[in-house]
């Protein structure tokens, strides 16, 4: 056996041992995925629907209770503007500090009412969607591909209703024989 041939040998030895190594940790990600992250996820999907139905809840008072909640919030130390949504005061005082997280939450809380879904099915309406990142990034309920497909329509059916202007009777500027086109 020549030493190229041998190396090659040992090199696909070794890569089979560390393929076997990765398949034994997927099989532990599969468990883990089946029993502790779902239970996590589900637990999240339940406090998240408890913070929508308190949103919903606290939406449907007037004004002067709206008022009140905000003396009441900043005087127990949460800071925000007149632009903050009831959504993130509501993630701020449930989940605390918890950095980008707050806005994430509070985006798949304005999702949520955006697409008027109701309390009780909060939580399968939020699996349905994909989970959280997937509601994050929708747009009135649509998916970023969906908003970018309606915003490409739009502008063909707009692009239809502007006319066409030959170059040649462009008017020239400073006497320029350059011509700018916006399309």
């Amino acid at each position: 056996m020549t030493k190229t041939s041998a190396k090659t040998t040992a090199n696909a030895s070794i890569a089979q041992a560390q393929y076997k190594a990765m398949t034994a940790v997927a099989k532990k990600v599969k468990t883990w995925n089946d029993t502790s992250y779902k239970k996590a996820t589900d637990e999240l999907y339940k406090l998240l629907a408890e913070c929508y139905s308190v949103t919903l809840k606290t939406r449907a008072q007037s004004t002067a209770v709206m008022r009140e909640l905000n003396k009441l919030l900043v005087d127990k130390g949460l800071t925000f503007n007149d632009g903050t949504k009831l959504e993130t005061k509501v993630v701020r005082v449930v989940f605390g500090n918890i950095g980008t997280r707050a806005h994430i939450y509070a985006r798949v809380l304005v999702n949520a009412r955006e697409q008027a879904v109701e309390a009780k099915g909060f939580a399968k309406w939020l699996t349905a969607q994909g989970g959280v990142e997937a509601v994050r990034r929708q747009h009135k309920g649509l998916t970023p591909t969906q908003v970018k497909q309606q915003k490409v329509q739009t502008a063909e059916e707009a692009f239809k209703t502007v006319g066409s202007k030959l170059l040649t009777s462009a008017p020239k500027v400073d006497g320029s024989d350059y011509v700018l086109a916006l399309v």
